[in-house]
Formats: C-alpha cells, sequence, structure tokens
C-alpha cells in the first residue's frame, strides 16, 4: 500500500491562492525560480498539471524555468508542495492576452496592487490638512513622495508539519 500523500497544498482555497502558495513555496526552496514562476501568467491548474503562459517580457524568466536545471529545481519544488509530481506546461502569451487563462501573473498583480497602493497615499498625503498648512505657511511644495511599505507577508501554507523546539 502507498504511503499517504503529504503536500502543503490546500485544495478548499481558491486557484489564485494555491497557485501564490505554491510559488511562494518553490521560492523557498530556490529564490531565483520561484520568482521567475510568479512572472508566469497561471493559464489552468487542475489535479497533476499546471499551465503557465508566459509574454514576450518574461522571456528571462521562461528561461530559467525552462532550463534543465531550473525545470529539475522547479518540478522538485512542486512535487514537495502538491505531494506528489507535477506535469508544468509552458506556453507562450502576447503580452496584452489577460482574458485567456486567469489574468495576471503574481507579479504583474503585485506590481499593479502596489502602483495603486503608491498613487492613493500621495492623494492622501497631499491633499491632507496638516501638509497642505505646513506647506502654506512655509511657501513651499511637495517634490516627491517616497512611500515605504513592510515586505508582503508570505501565502499561510496549512498542514504544514512542525518540528518541535528543543
Amino acid at each position: 500500500m502507498a504511503p499517504p500523500v503529504s503536500g502543503r497544498d490546500n485544495p478548499n482555497r481558491s486557484l489564485p491562492e494555491r497557485w501564490r502558495a505554491a510559488v511562494e513555496s518553490v521560492k523557498a526552496t530556490s529564490v531565483r525560480h520561484g520568482t521567475a514562476l510568479a512572472n508566469g501568467r497561471l493559464q489552468s491548474m487542475k489535479a497533476g498539471e499546471i499551465v503557465l503562459g508566459f509574454p514576450p517580457s518574461a522571456a528571462f524568466h521562461k528561461a530559467a524555468v525552462t532550463a534543465a536545471a531550473g525545470k529539475a529545481t522547479v518540478d522538485a519544488a512542486l512535487a514537495a508542495h502538491f505531494g506528489r509530481p507535477v506535469k508544468l506546461t509552458i506556453q507562450d502569451v502576447g503580452q496584452a492576452q489577460e482574458a485567456h487563462g486567469l489574468g495576471l501573473s503574481i507579479s504583474e498583480q503585485d506590481s499593479h496592487s502596489r502602483a495603486t497602493h503608491e498613487k492613493i497615499t500621495e492623494g492622501k498625503v497631499r491633499s491632507h490638512a496638516s501638509v497642505r498648512a505646513i506647506l502654506k505657511m512655509l511657501g513651499g511644495e511637495i517634490e516627491h513622495i517616497q512611500v515605504y511599505e513592510p515586505e508582503r507577508p508570505p501565502a499561510v501554507l496549512t498542514d504544514v508539519p512542525t518540528t518541535p523546539e528543543d
């Protein structure tokens, strides 16, 4: 009898959440290859098979995933995450192709989210009553606003065995 499958994937979560968790698992093994996967657009994810599309702008990341050493690293990390071997299929997709598959890559989503956050924060700072009052009093102007934000927390991996601390 085969041993029970033990992976970190939670099938009760949405596909984008499951994919983000899988990419975080790969990043824990290899930051380079996890980052490369994050630049691929998830086209489909079914039992034992993941289809990723890479636009022309992500050719460098596609090469990192399709090279022999990269493929072996990614395959091993995904197998460890899902608890079984996973077939990873790589496709070329158009730069503007968003409707097909599940949309933007994790990297594109994070970049868009960060840009939106910076724009909203800059608007709040520029329109804040205290900032406007001090600018009026000193006769100054705001040239640039640098938004600092903490690093995004990694995806929460459920059912990960913990080791007791001695």
